[in-house]
């Protein structure tokens, strides 16, 4: 018993070691894409920045083009998380509506 619950643990640990990373090399590829654009970032960098291992880009995303693309899903998902919780009913509307056009204009810059 003792023994499955310590490999647990270590999966949990080595779950947890992973997640991190994989936040770190989506970070760095966010900001190495943004100055360099996909064709000028180099996979090197992106290592480089996020503190790991190339191969271990390549162990989560497949390739540089895969690894683009769940930039782009992260960076979507965070933009779309915080608009959606942008418009709080309980609110005073007049916040709500100087929240709606902000939101307005950001979206409109895309």
């Amino acid at each position: 018993m003792e023994e499955l619950r310590q490999t647990n643990i270590r999966k949990d640990g080595r779950e947890q070691r992973s997640e991190k990373s994989r936040s770190r090399i989506l970070k760095a590829a966010t900001s190495i894409f943004a100055q360099k654009e996909p064709e000028g970032a180099r996979v090197d960098e992106i290592a480089d920045e996020a503190g790991i291992n190339k191969r271990m880009i390549y162990h989560y995303f497949g390739s540089k083009e895969n690894l683009y693309v769940e930039v782009l899903r992260y960076n979507y998902n965070k933009i779309y998380t915080l608009s959606k919780n942008a418009i709080n009913y309980a609110d005073d509307p007049r916040t709500n509506v100087a929240r709606r056009k902000c939101l307005k204009h950001f979206w409109s810059i895309f």
